[in-house]
């Protein structure tokens, strides 16, 4: 055997290995954008934390030049706000496990990941609602604290 054919040899094994490897790129390919979609990065904890501060002092500054009777009116549009997020976090996780259960077709899968980038985004937005929520309850136990 000479070294021409010894070389086409390993090659035809390192084609096995490549076919694959590549098969596992495209299954690896999709969860990585998966994750790559699922994760927060550091812009969407400042989007979250100027939303939240910017909702506060618009909220305050409303009640304050509206010159209500009701002194606490500020409070309770900012429990009102930290609720109604929860409920939008609540809902998109409805959704995205009504879309999962659709796409493994059984009811009892409903929990498990599909591994898309829809699912992906999907989760990142439920987390920026969930924290937007929890800023709010954290706000609304410093100013009930405050108060008392």
């Amino acid at each position: 055997m000479n070294s021409k054919s010894k070389n086409i040899s390993k090659l035809s094994k390192k084609n096995k290995y490549f076919k694959e490897a590549d098969n596992n790129f495209n299954r690896t390919s999709t969860e990585y954008k998966y994750k790559y979609n699922k994760k927060l990065r550091y812009y969407h904890y400042l989007i979250v934390v100027a939303f939240v501060f910017v909702y506060t002092i618009v909220t305050f500054l409303l009640t304050y030049f509206l010159n209500n009777t009701q002194e606490n009116l500020w409070e309770y549009l900012i429990t009102s706000a930290a609720f109604l997020f929860l409920l939008f976090a609540i809902i998109n996780g409805w959704l995205r496990n009504r879309k999962t259960a659709k796409f493994f077709n059984d009811s009892r899968k409903r929990y498990h990941s599909t591994f898309t980038e829809e699912e992906g985004k999907s989760k990142k937005i439920s987390k920026v609602l969930f924290l937007i929520s929890f800023l709010f309850f954290v706000e609304i136990i410093i100013i009930i604290l405050s108060t008392l």
